[in-house]
């Protein structure tokens, strides 16, 4: 097997710009930096963890990956 260069550069130098996570729309920047206002609402907690503080909880997620915690205060 022909050993691989591995790091940097795998999608540039193939005949485009490397563009990880799709290209970018026309004039500028189109996310709102940090301290911009904004017009969401703020969301509200789908579960209250604090039932669960200083308890073993088990999380499953979209994707079948599992995880496990114990909530603190």
């Amino acid at each position: 097997m022909a050993d691989r260069g591995r790091g940097a550069a795998r999608g540039a130098g193939r005949g485009g710009p490397a563009m990880r996570g799709g290209p970018r729309p026309p004039g500028g920047i189109s996310h709102a930096g940090p301290g911009a206002p904004t017009d969401k609402p703020k969301r509200e907690a789908i579960l209250d963890l604090s039932k669960y503080v200083n308890e073993k909880i088990r999380v499953k997620f979209t994707g079948g990956r599992e995880g496990t915690s114990i909530p603190k205060r």
